[in-house]
């Protein structure tokens, strides 16, 4: 119960200083939000959106067996977030970078996240349930990347 009380308030308190950070980018910014910007703006917002309202399922849960598969897409997306900031400053800093090193991050994030999904399924034995571990881990990971970022 209380582990779970961690992980849904910890994706709603990031999902809310991202939100934040965003509009905190956009009012220093204003050209950002003009034309075409406005809506990936909009969807940014709308992500961010879903990001919170899956951290209050999560809060508010109470099978087992969907606090287990939540905590395994929580554990793994870590390191999807991880590997994506890695991945992120590889871009930055080295701008001309053979195949290998374009490629690999990107498989790595799907094997990651076909491994979230196959940890759930093992604990659980649902499908439904492994869904749900690796849509908790594809939103830590691209919580954890944004966070970092902004």
């Amino acid at each position: 119960m209380h582990r779970q009380r961690i992980l849904g308030s910890g994706k709603i308190v990031c999902t809310i200083l991202v939100r934040s950070l965003v509009a905190a980018g956009v009012m220093q910014h204003r050209a950002s939000a003009q034309g075409s910007g406005i809506g990936l703006l909009w969807t940014d917002v709308a992500l961010l959106v879903v990001y919170g309202f899956a951290g209050m399922i999560v809060w508010t849960r109470r099978s087992p067996s969907g606090i287990t598969a939540a905590m395994a897409g929580a554990q793994i997306g870590l390191v999807v977030g991880a590997v994506q900031i890695a991945n992120h400053l590889i871009e930055a800093f080295v701008p001309t970078r053979p195949f290998v090193l374009i490629i690999s991050p990107v498989l790595l994030m799907l094997a990651l996240l076909g491994t979230t999904g196959a940890v759930a399924w093992e604990r659980t034995e649902s499908l439904v349930l492994a869904v749900i571990g690796g849509v908790c881990c594809a939103i830590l990971a691209a919580l954890v990347t944004l966070y970092h970022f902004l």
